[in-house]
């Protein structure tokens, strides 16, 4: 193993669940938390994907885990689609650590297609986590 926690990083309040719960674990085994963030193939004219992509995604940390934890986080950017990417960069990492994009009580239990992927294909330990329940 690497010593890494390598967690995917897209926005979403499953996402940012995911980056507190794959922070937390990281500092529990002393790993180091990658975080993983893709963006697709159409972006608009003169706006630079993977400065933008940098920099949102530093956002999320910073709002999450806090500027002090996230200057420590490893960034990984990449056009690649986000499942092979994930399964790609957490090929020796102690866990990949996902979010899901349930939103009712039958779909909540459902997988999105990148969840899915990676568990069918990483060879590490996954963990999906869902966002927080309101109400």
């Amino acid at each position: 193993m690497s010593g890494t926690v390598v967690v995917g990083v897209d926005g979403s309040e499953a996402s940012n669940a995911a980056v507190d719960w794959a922070a937390r674990h990281a500092e529990f085994l002393g790993a180091t938390l990658v975080a993983v963030n893709s963006w697709g193939p159409i972006y608009p004219v003169g706006v630079e994907p993977e400065e933008k992509a940098r920099q949102e995604l530093t956002k999320v940390l910073v709002q999450v885990i806090g500027a002090h934890r996230a200057a420590a986080v490893r960034l990984v950017l990449s056009p690649d689609a986000p499942g092979h990417l994930l399964v790609q960069e957490a090929v020796d990492a102690e866990a990949l650590v996902i979010g899901t994009h349930g939103h009712a009580t039958l779909t909540g239990a459902l997988l999105g297609s990148v969840s899915e992927y990676c568990i069918r294909h990483a060879r590490c330990s996954v963990v999906v986590v869902r966002a927080a329940e309101h109400g």
